[in-house]
């Protein structure tokens, strides 16, 4: 990463930490809706279907409780690392969660109207092929793990093919 690139990003990161720090010493959101998320607040391990460690992430509340920053460092060759921010607004009453890899060649994920239902956190993806929609959850497990799908569908939601499933347990 170039030397003016890495300085835009800290100074990203600052703009974003900095300004109500001490906020985030109080564990109540400005908003009580925020709390949906908080739940992912921590370090986990996330694991293929078949138990390989695929990565380890870090979720960092942000200040007044209303966003998240995560850190996803892979464990896996092939798979690219992360660094994504959940949002919650309160004019549209949702959350949005933006995920981004600057190796190799750069990628995009981003995922809208993301609402608690029960024990999921479902968003719908975007920037899908036309003709595609895709559904992306994390649904909280009895056992304490979460459980991350990613399903797709090319019929308007009659029928949906998984694109992936991954599981995650938090660390110790």
């Amino acid at each position: 990463m170039g030397l003016a690139r890495l300085l835009a990003c800290g100074s990203v990161t600052v703009t974003l930490l900095a300004p109500a720090a001490a906020a985030a010493d109080s564990s109540e959101p400005a908003n009580a809706a925020c709390k949906a998320a908080h739940h992912l607040v921590g370090e986990w391990e996330v694991h293929t279907g078949d138990g390989t460690l695929m990565a380890e992430v870090v979720w960092e509340l942000g200040p007044e409780g209303c966003y998240l920053v995560e850190e996803w460092m892979t464990r896996m060759e092939g798979i690219r690392d992360f660094f994504c921010v959940l949002v919650y607004s309160d004019t549209r009453d949702n959350w949005s969660y933006l995920s981004a890899s600057a190796k190799p060649g750069g990628q995009r994920m981003r995922f809208e109207n993301g609402n608690m239902v029960e024990n999921e956190f479902r968003f719908e993806t975007a920037d899908l092929d036309e003709g595609t929609i895709g559904r992306f959850s994390f649904f909280t497990l009895p056992d304490g793990r979460l459980r991350e799908l990613s399903v797709l569908s090319t019929d308007g939601g009659e029928t949906w093919e998984t694109e992936y499933e991954l599981f995650w347990t938090r660390k110790e």
